[in-house]
């Protein structure tokens, strides 16, 4: 939960850096910075999420799963707590975890987290939490691929590719925090000195951020004539925080093209220009805030808040943030979600985590040790072959890595063929050409000899069904009922998959 309120901590901190240093502002600030610097840590918690999605899923109603259903009512009413120990500089974390939904309660234990991003959870406490939302079947394929396992590892950044370096990444994230705070430092003792926007009020021993939807035009309105008539200030801020390494990297990480120092200071300039060229048109524009059609789009978030509360005392910090989102028009609800969640830290020189090193089941191997088939789809219309390796999850389900590309079928005398050695490859095949004879010969499981093809434009070509004699399982389909396949046809091709498709297994 640390880290889920470091993310809403730089948040905060964004919105803090524009509440200006009123006494009560620069005070709340303060203690948020602390708190987003603790190193080693113990705290508690709890949240509370409660979801109403009726309106969207009275309409996908005949489209969604049971289990989908199970896990849409789930969210009407989650509650989690927890007990938590954290040392940021090594990034490990141990959080001891209960969930309740649905009129139960589970105890999830002890959940580790080590600094190659590997979690691991207690086997037997996950799968009581899974067991509403998957079958009896696949409750028991789990429980025989767990066996004796008493925890299971899983690899959060397995995902994001084979270079990622926790190390490097936990000191991005330190670096990261603190360049905001000291962005924060500055926009607030220098730039926005002589502003305050009435989002922060001292409440009880601590203070309080709140942004709802009745003070938010007037807070933008207020900070957007401030930044018109500080433009200059600003823009010179800009400049600094984005020549910051961290930001740049954040920004890089964001998918924004790596641009020069000097370019980002050309557009910043421009924009500076820009503003001070036309300010009282800028100010003037402001206007529109209080326009009928924001009114409108006022009225259809109304109820929905931001609050944030934080203190100290006898050496604790405390904290309280509350989201509330009703998204509605008229009469009708379309979404509502209300989060709340209380917290308090203490900071400690030290912290002791012991990573679990026995009866441990890495997800990763499972999955691998139970690999199926490889299994390649060919769509005859758009000359598109998609490829996949099928292989069983923890949950009894499936997990498909694709591998897509183009692959171009042949008809001959209304007969289907199919590149050799691109197919065979796909299905894990070894295809050979001997120059002497023109004759190509592959290698599979259950074959291992040449074939017969056509030789078109330096490659072979054989008929559909001539993948049979080598081991492979061929199938056409026509009717999209099919109970196998008709969801996956239709997610990718729509009506277009009517027309056949041939299916090529190992």
């Amino acid at each position: 939960m640390k880290k889920i309120t470091v993310v809403l901590l730089i948040a905060v901190l964004c919105l803090t850096a524009l509440t200006g240093c009123s006494k009560d502002e620069v005070a709340f600030y303060n203690l948020t910075t602390d708190l987003s610097q603790l190193q080693a840590y113990t705290g508690s918690g709890e949240m509370t999420i409660a979801m109403d999605m009726s309106f969207v899923t009275a309409m996908a109603d005949e489209t969604i799963t049971d289990e989908e259903k199970a896990l849409l009512a789930a969210f009407k009413d989650i509650k989690l707590t927890y007990s938590i120990k954290g040392d940021v500089t090594k990034t490990l974390s141990e959080i001891d975890l209960a969930v309740a939904f649905g009129g139960n309660k589970y105890d999830l234990g002890k959940i580790y987290m080590n600094n190659n991003g590997d979690f691991y959870f207690n086997s037997q406490k996950t799968l009581a939490l899974l067991a509403p939302f998957i079958s009896e079947a696949e409750l028991n394929q789990c429980k025989k691929l767990i066996g004796d396992g008493k925890w299971l590892k899983v690899n959060m950044l397995e995902h994001y590719g084979d270079n990622i370096d926790i190390t490097s990444l936990n000191q991005w994230a330190q670096d990261f925090v603190k360049a905001s705070l000291n962005a924060g430092d500055k926009f607030i003792n220098v730039v926005a000195k002589d502003y305050s926007s009435g989002l922060v009020k001292k409440s009880g021993i601590g203070y309080e951020f709140l942004l709802t939807d009745k003070n938010a035009l007037p807070f933008i309105k207020s900070f957007a004539e401030f930044s018109i008539n500080n433009i200059d200030a600003i823009g010179a801020w800009y400049k600094e925080l984005l020549a910051d390494p961290a930001m740049k990297s954040y920004i890089q990480m964001l998918g924004v093209p790596n641009v020069s120092a000097e370019e980002i200071n050309a557009a910043i300039d421009e924009v500076v220009a820009t503003i001070k060229a036309d300010k009282e048109g800028a100010l003037a524009q402001l206007a529109a805030l209080e326009s009928e059609d924001a009114q409108k789009a006022l009225a259809m978030i109304e109820g929905s808040k931001l609050r944030y509360y934080i203190d100290k005392s006898a050496g604790n910090f405390n904290d309280q943030y509350e989201m509330i989102i009703n998204v509605k028009e008229g009469s009708l609800n379309y979404f509502s979600m209300n989060i709340a969640l209380k917290e308090s830290y203490r900071p400690t020189a030290s912290v002791s985590i012991d990573i679990p090193t026995e009866g441990v089941v890495d997800l990763e191997q499972v999955i691998e040790d139970n690999a199926q088939s490889r299994v390649a789809f060919i769509h005859s219309a758009d000359c598109e072959q998609y490829v996949y390796n099928q292989s069983l999850d923890l949950f009894g389900g499936m997990t498909l890595d694709s591998n897509s590309g183009e692959i171009e079928i042949k008809m001959i005398n209304d007969r289907a063929y199919l590149p050799l050695r691109l197919t065979c490859e796909l299905l894990g095949a070894t295809v050979n050409w001997d120059q002497a004879t023109q004759q190509a010969s592959i290698k599979t499981e259950k074959f291992s000899g040449k074939v017969q093809g056509k030789v078109i434009n330096d490659h072979t070509y054989i008929p559909v069904r001539e993948f049979e004699k080598y081991g492979y399982t061929v199938e056409y389909v026509t009717d999209t009922a099919n109970p196998a396949y008709r969801d996956w046809l239709m997610s990718f091709w729509g009506e277009q998959a009517a027309q056949y498709l041939i299916i090529v297994t190992k």
